[in-house]
């Protein structure tokens, strides 16, 4: 790697679109990249609600970055606004899996149980055969584990097989 060189711009794959915050969370592992546009209302062609977040990956050969594939919230109850996918994203040390945090998750693993904005998600995606497919969503833990702005998910990382999540706004104990 050469730290001193300037590499290509690489631009979301909808063009420049305003407010759309493209880059707002970026991984790296090898030759495969995920680039997060929080704000974005549509993915590919799915499209949903206001800044419901969507995560672009790329790969390179030759060099050269290309689309691999969009992914966004296909858990049961979907996409909706303010979800704000791809705040915080991790690659494990193969790049096969990606896991994204989504700070305005709303609702639980099942998808139903909808609170209020903020109490945030993680889900994590698998790449099969260059094919990426969400494997599972968690949301927060406990008798407390879904608090309005709690915003879990809002940092993420992995080692080998091990996942740490942070709830950036959690501000009290299970007690």
């Amino acid at each position: 790697t050469d730290v001193g060189s300037t590499g290509e711009e690489i631009e979301g794959t909808n063009g420049r679109v305003q407010n759309e915050l493209f880059g707002s969370g970026v991984a790296i592992r090898g030759d495969t990249m995920a680039i997060s546009s929080i704000w974005s209302n549509a993915c590919g062609a799915a499209t949903f609600g206001s800044n419901a977040g969507c995560v672009s990956i790329y790969t390179r050969s030759g060099g050269v970055w290309a689309l691999q594939q969009k992914v966004y919230d296909t858990a049961p109850g979907g996409a909706s606004s303010w979800e704000n996918l791809g705040g915080a994203l991790a690659f494990s040390s193969d790049a096969d899996t990606l896991v994204v945090g989504s700070l305005g998750e709303n609702t639980d693993e099942s998808g139903a149980n909808s609170i209020m904005w903020g109490s945030g998600g993680v889900f994590i995606y698998v790449r099969s055969g260059g094919v990426w497919s969400l494997q599972r969503k968690i949301t927060g833990p406990g008798p407390n584990g879904r608090v309005q702005y709690d915003n879990f998910g809002g940092g993420v990382s992995m080692s080998g097989e091990t996942i740490v999540f942070g709830a950036t706004g959690r501000d009290y104990d299970e007690n």
